[in-house]
């Protein structure tokens, strides 16, 4: 008799990022090189059907726009993942897969996107900043808004180092570390294995960034999970800093 194999929730939470890739894989695996324009919102529906799965049933995933009642306040641009809770505040439009929402109700914002680039991450955080300015005024806890920029691929030449300083030198060059520093993106993944944390500390950009085998998608994952759950019902539940702090991942921590 085959002995059962001793659980794991390590080799689960990689499973979710086998997934992920799995099926963002299987268009490509078909069409090969071919031009398709849906390729970018075929990957944003691939992570919005994952989170509809495993997020609480009054949170509410979809994309769509942040609006505030007042009327001296801007609409944002249109979010790719837009994740809010409709007992907070009953969102001004929904439909068809879009969202018109009150910042007081929105839990996270998400950009997805291909691959990495210095182009595309400078329109993910424009992006980023622009919903996080005009969700966080209206939000009564605003410190708690998570903000994530996925990218599903990151080229091979590319090194934890490498991929950490463009990030910074963006990141830079987007947004001021000091008078903006709560505009900044709460989690970066950078393809299935590396995913970094940027902080300012008023002067300087900081980046906390990890890096696993297959965990990058996981790990963003159980830490805007435990994000949306603190907001929702006040509990705290383990994010990503605390299976960082374990000692399994490579850590590549530098302020610039």
């Amino acid at each position: 008799m085959q002995k059962a194999s001793a659980p794991s929730v390590g080799a689960y939470l990689e499973s979710w990022g086998l997934e992920l890739a799995a099926r963002q894989n299987r268009v490509r695996l078909l069409i090969g090189d071919a031009h398709w324009l849906s390729d970018g919102h075929h990957k944003e529906e691939i992570l919005r059907d994952f989170l509809k799965r495993y997020l609480p049933s009054e949170v509410v995933c979809s994309t769509g726009f942040i609006r505030s009642a007042s009327e001296d306040r801007q609409c944002s641009r249109e979010v790719d993942i837009l994740v809010y809770s409709g007992r907070i505040h009953l969102p001004y439009f929904a439909e068809g897969g879009i969202s018109i929402v009150d910042p007081a109700s929105v839990l996270a914002t998400l950009e997805i996107k291909s691959s990495y680039s210095t182009d595309a991450l400078r329109d993910a955080l424009q992006n980023t900043k622009e919903s996080r300015a005009l969700a966080m005024p209206e939000k009564p806890a605003a410190e708690n808004l998570w903000s994530g920029i996925f990218f599903y691929d990151l080229d091979a030449s590319r090194t934890l180092e490498s991929a950490v300083a463009t990030l910074a030198s963006t990141l830079t060059e987007i947004l001021d570390p000091d008078k903006e520093r709560n505009l900044y993106p709460t989690c970066v993944v950078l393809g299935k294995n590396l995913l970094a944390f940027p902080t300012s500390d008023g002067t300087k950009v900081r980046i906390r960034a990890f890096e696993r085998t297959d965990w990058g998608f996981a790990c963003a994952i159980c830490d805007l999970f435990s994000s949306i759950i603190s907001q929702i019902d006040g509990l705290k539940l383990s994010g990503f800093e605390e299976w960082g702090a374990s000692g399994t991942f490579k850590m590549h921590e530098k302020t610039f």
